[in-house]
């Protein structure tokens, strides 16, 4: 019942049976006592008005509060008459039955609110109790930093002022649902927020209702989890994704993926070009289809043991297949099984090479066989344990025993600007080592796969005064270089370095080879991408993502370790815990963008003067911590006076200057008190707390 209409069925109440009592005392009493009945018509009403303002939406409470007030006025009315008193017992026995009512309610409701508000304190989440309209009753701390408002600015509040504008409508309709099908939970599903800065915030939420023994709506409780950081791996995965998706359509051979019903699910260009088909016309088509009826079975048996796992991964075998043109194709096939997270088999990916031609030059198809078994196992490889640098040198060897005409062979990595020789077979390695080579003199031999031939080869040298470089080889080998197989290893559009297998004999010794070393070359690309992505992801599980120092987690993992070092051999360290002043006031004046800058500058001038042995890390907005390693007390005070010489210069963006100020505070292993990492970073913490105050009071000091 809403508030307007008990206030005036109440009021109504009053005047009607005040005037009753007028009736009654009209022959009984005299002129002195009706003044007094209806001058105290004014206060009475009053009082209920003041008792509604005093007790809104609790109609039972209102209306003892009201029978309690005007029983006792009826006590100044009475001078006597027992008949008031009569009434004014019943009207003070009927208040004191309703209020009490009320106060059981006002009590059971008290402690559901009370056992929410304490399950609420102990969710990480962010967790908001609404009800049934949509209008905020209660919320967690960390619902309050998730948006930035306080429970008091958003209480009694629609949600329309933390949901996004373009998800109001949803957030209503779920809201109709609850309140009209009698919905118990919402599954998890995805929602933009916007806090009390303006900023949008990607969470994942699901809702519960939850009801009385009369199955109306107690709460509306939902719980959401910020998932921003989430989203933006999301949109990197999905880009690296979609790069991944492009290596593998141009990839040069048949790459096709199965379902456990021998179903197309994905397959490449090479494989449409081959089977005449376009991928639509190919996607969801039955792979055995295209197979041969005289081989149809004996692939479908292989097919059905690697679905079962029966089948070691990547075993290989060939077979027909019949495109588009009714021509048969033979196709030299290796397979794996892809599992899913609970080690299930899902599909099967096949790579194939059309090998039809091939079977016409037996040693040309032995040379390919060879190059995708190799290429296989650097797939497997990198799987497993990533690229590493030192993997050059058996690639190198791998692909001499590939290529009978490479007499030797060499390898050339970027570093530093210039290019270095980092693998070697048939020259010393250590010699070559001893030579930097620089990009410009590097493209004119690698920019694309290629064969040097003869004397081109010493011409371009002195042309580009490596003669040097000629007699090292001649002296190495005793012999002159014929001819030269280039491969080229990029990165994207970036040249990373070069492969060269080394002919003494014959000039057109690799004119078959081309091919070989072009599917190698673009492979290579892709292993290169691949290793760049991981390095990346890595970095950014570890990292800070706005200023590249590492975050918590790993910095705490870090730490532990150091901290076990100095406790076994007895060796100290120092945490230093630093807090930027007036940060807040900082992003407030100038904005967040000028904030993140000066927070990513102040990072970068730290990493500039530590150690590498030092760790470095944001713990906050605009908290940061380091373990410095080997270092007391008087190392850690001279590490924040030198901080503090290099951050005297102003910092400027787009045109504003502001000083940089900051307050910090050191603990000391084992000198603090402090058992555990955690501890010490608290005393850190503490410290810097105290620093900060003292240099609030006017007083600069780095004390304990």
């Amino acid at each position: 019942m809403k508030i307007k209409t008990i206030f005036f069925i109440t009021l109504f109440i009053t005047i009607s049976a005040t005037f009753i009592l007028w009736l009654f005392f009209l022959e009984i009493t005299d002129i002195n006592l009706l003044k007094i009945l209806f001058s105290s018509m004014m206060p009475v009403a009053l009082s209920i008005l003041a008792t509604f303002l005093i007790t809104p939406q609790q109609p039972f409470l209102t209306i003892g509060l009201w029978l309690l007030i005007y029983g006792s006025s009826l006590n100044i009315l009475a001078h006597g008459e027992d008949t008031l008193k009569y009434l004014e017992y019943i009207f003070m026995i009927s208040g004191g039955f309703f209020f009490l009512i009320a106060l059981l309610k006002l009590m059971k409701e008290n402690k559901h609110y009370s056992l929410l508000a304490n399950v609420l304190d102990k969710i990480n989440d962010a967790v908001l109790v609404w009800d049934k309209h949509g209008k905020l009753l209660s919320m967690n701390k960390a619902a309050s930093n998730l948006t930035g408002y306080s429970i008091d600015e958003l209480k009694d509040k629609k949600f329309d002022i933390i949901v996004s504008a373009d998800e109001i409508k949803d957030a209503e309709e779920k809201f109709r649902l609850i309140n009209t099908e009698s919905v118990e939970y919402l599954p998890i599903y995805e929602r933009k927020f916007v806090n009390r800065e303006g900023r949008t915030i990607f969470v994942e939420e699901s809702v519960s209702v939850i009801r009385d023994e009369k199955s109306n709506i107690l709460y509306i409780i939902e719980t959401a989890r910020d998932i921003s950081d989430r989203k933006r791996l999301e949109e990197l995965l999905t880009k690296e994704r979609e790069r991944f998706y492009k290596y593998f359509d141009l990839a040069q051979v048949i790459m096709v993926i199965l379902n456990p019903e021998g179903k197309i699910e994905l397959i490449n260009q090479k494989g449409c070009e081959i089977l005449g088909y376009s991928k639509i016309e190919l996607i969801g088509r039955d792979w055995f289809d295209f197979i041969p009826e005289h081989q149809k079975e004996d692939v479908k048996k292989v097919f059905e043991s690697i679905i079962n796992g029966k089948l070691k991964p990547f075993e290989n075998f060939e077979n027909f297949i019949v495109n588009a043109r009714g021509e048969y194709k033979l196709i030299s096939w290796r397979n794996t099984y892809l599992k899913d997270e609970n080690g299930n088999i899902t599909s099967v990916l096949s790579s194939g090479v059309d090998i039809t031609e091939a079977r016409k030059k037996h040693i040309y198809t032995q040379k390919m066989k060879e190059v995708y078994e190799l290429l296989f196992d650097i797939t497997t490889l990198v799987l497993e344990a990533g690229w590493s640098e030192e993997y050059y040198q058996s690639l190198l060897e791998r692909l001499m025993e590939i290529i009978p005409e490479a007499q030797a062979g060499s390898c050339l990595i970027r570093k530093n600007g210039d290019f270095k020789f980092i693998a070697a077979v048939g020259y010393d390695i250590e010699e070559l080592q001893k030579v930097s080579i620089p990009e410009d003199i590097v493209r004119i031999y690698s920019e694309e796969v290629g064969i040097i031939k003869g004397q081109l080869i010493y011409d371009l040298n002195k042309e580009r005064n490596l003669e040097k470089l000629d007699v090292i080889f001649r002296e190495m080998n005793g012999k002159t270089l014929m001819s030269v197989l280039v491969i080229p290893l990029y990165l994207g559009n970036y040249l990373m370095g070069a492969m060269y297998l080394d002919n003494f004999e014959n000039e057109n010794a690799f004119n078959e080879e081309l091919e070989i070393a072009s599917i190698i070359s673009r492979y290579l690309q892709l292993i290169l991408w691949k290793q760049k992505t991981d390095e990346r992801l890595r970095h950014f599980a570890t990292h800070d993502s706005l200023t590249n120092a590492l975050n918590r987690a790993a910095f705490m993992e870090m730490a532990e370790k150091v901290m076990s070092l100095s406790k076994r051999n007895n060796r100290k360290f120092a945490i230093v815990y630093i807090d930027l002043d007036d940060f807040k006031k900082i992003n407030d004046t100038h904005g967040h963008e000028f904030g993140d800058e000066f927070l990513n500058e102040f990072s970068k001038k730290i990493m500039s003067i530590i150690r590498e042995s030092d760790l470095f890390a944001r713990f906050g907005g605009d908290e940061f911590v380091l373990l410095l390693p080997e270092t007391d007390e008087n190392g850690a005070q001279v590490f924040i006076k030198r901080l503090r010489e290099i951050l005297e210069d102003e910092f400027e963006f787009r045109g504003k200057k502001i000083k940089y100020k900051f307050s910090a505070g050191i603990a000391v292993f084992p000198d603090d008190d402090g058992n555990d990492l955690e501890k010490f970073i608290n005393i850190a913490d503490e410290r810097m707390y105290s620093d900060k105050r003292k240099r609030k009071g006017g007083k600069e000091s780095y004390d304990h």
